[in-house]
């Protein structure tokens, strides 16, 4: 076996048996239908919310990271608290803008593109039945309970827990730098960085 290919099966471990830690307690959310030891609703709301807050600091070195590498340095990072979802729920986001963003705009039906966007959610409405036990990192584009590509377990009450999220975070945020290439009328030419090659 290849020493590269231990190296491999040793990030992997890591990876894998961090990303367990959060599904266990996931799932003991499910069980007890609380969110990190959190019964009541308000409560949960305001862990999901101290959540938020741990991981904003690793939501924006990911987006700068993504402005440095793909963007030229030309972006603005935003961060938007948990607010309302208008159905009750509650939604947190970390938004990346840059110039040629705002001036593209949507080949479907003309309108403007929206900031690249990492979001937070915990709705209120059941989802087919279901309502939410607690908060997610989320692929979403549209309102948080619906139209979501993907959805992850919010499980953070530290600031580890927080950095534990970082690979997640970078996933979604360049999942929404494609959709932002594949939505926009100019395609790729959104993109300062294609000019360099």
């Amino acid at each position: 076996m290849s020493t590269e290919h231990l190296e491999s099966g040793s990030q992997l471990e890591k990876i894998f048996s961090t990303r367990l830690q959060d599904f266990r307690r996931h799932v003991h959310d499910l069980q007890t239908r609380t969110y990190e030891g959190s019964a009541s609703r308000p409560e949960r709301e305001q862990q999901f919310r101290r959540a938020f807050d741990l991981i904003t600091p690793v939501a924006i070195k990911v987006l700068q990271d993504i402005d440095q590498w793909f963007l030229k340095s030309s972006g603005e990072v935003k961060t938007i608290a948990p607010e309302s979802d208008d159905s009750g729920g509650l939604v947190g986001r970390w938004e990346l803008t840059w110039p040629r963003l705002r001036e593209a705009r949507n080949r479907y039906d003309g309108s403007r593109l929206s900031p690249l966007s990492i979001r937070t959610i915990f709705p209120i409405v059941p989802t087919q039945g279901m309502a939410w036990t607690h908060p997610h990192l989320a692929l979403s584009r549209d309102q948080c309970h619906e139209g979501i590509a993907a959805a992850w377990p919010l499980q953070v009450v530290s600031v580890e827990d927080a950095w534990r999220q970082e690979a997640i975070l970078r996933v979604l945020a360049e999942a929404e730098l494609h959709e932002c290439t594949f939505l926009a009328d100019i395609n790729w030419r959104v993109l300062p960085f294609i000019e360099e090659s």
